[in-house]
């Protein structure tokens, strides 16, 4: 399982990591590991993961995503006034060319990664940034969080595993979390009470 490396760097990493999840979410399949204290108790895989936001299963052929195409004009736009992004406008035509949004979408969230694109102010063409600016499309991410965290939660019922202190996330999907909130990691956030709330109701 792809989850299970991470975990294991944690409790290796931190002595003081007990009861943990890591979610590792990819592009077709969202891989769990389940740990305790130092054992690795259960792993498992289910297909549901970030494709799921940017492609329709049910109809294989579809080039439209309400989400990307929403967006990909105005970042085509930047990618093409600016010659020093000229390569990465030409993959955007490619992967755009070829009808498939989630690769596209994939493209996208990786712009502000790439060396071509250091030097430059990517306010404009971050995909992150600008889907955490927006509020049209953030309950769908939300509910796509929230449907993975239900799964994880009646995994733990299921199994009779105590209820995690701990929660990971990996994986190129797991970005996706950040467009909810960036204060991922204040024990107030928003987030961390939502994930919660599920837990508790699942786990009553």
């Amino acid at each position: 399982s792809e989850s299970e490396a991470p975990i294991r760097y944690y409790l290796n990493q931190y002595g003081n990591t007990t009861r943990m999840v890591n979610i590792d979410i990819g592009g077709g399949t969202t891989d769990i590991s389940i740990a305790d204290q130092k054992n690795v108790l259960f792993t498992t895989s289910f297909r549901f993961a970030s494709n799921v936001l940017f492609e329709d299963s049910y109809a294989k052929a579809s080039r439209f995503n309400g989400i990307v195409d929403s967006f990909k004009g105005n970042i085509y736009e930047m990618l093409q006034n600016n010659d020093t992004l000229k390569e990465l406008k030409e993959i955007f035509e490619s992967i755009d060319n070829s009808g498939k949004p989630a690769n596209l979408a994939s493209f996208l969230f990786g712009i502000n990664d790439t060396s071509l694109a250091k030097d430059v102010n990517l306010a404009n063409i971050d995909f992150t940034t600008i889907l955490q600016n927006d509020e049209k499309f953030k309950v769908v991410f939300l509910i796509f969080y929230g449907a993975i965290i239900y799964q994880v939660a009646q995994i733990i019922k299921a199994k009779d595993i105590k209820e995690p202190r701990h929660i990971s996330f990996s994986g190129n999907g797991s970005k996706i979390i950040t467009i909810l909130t960036q204060d991922i990691q204040g024990r107030n956030s928003i987030l961390s009470e939502f994930t919660k709330a599920i837990f508790e109701v699942v786990l009553e």
